[in-house]
């Protein structure tokens, strides 16, 4: 399983329904969710706009 594009469909996701900053996001998937930092920076760094 790929934690980190699980976190990146994820971050996605969220984007569909709010616009939430980078930060937003971070907090939502990592203490929200549990994902790591890496697996968060990497969702945040490859989110397709």
């Amino acid at each position: 399983m790929d934690y980190a594009e699980n976190a990146l469909a994820l971050a996605e996701e969220y984007l569909i329904v709010a616009d939430y900053s980078e930060k937003e996001l971070y907090e939502l998937l990592t203490e929200e969710h549990g994902f790591t930092e890496e697996e968060a920076d990497y969702a945040i760094e490859n989110i397709e706009e």
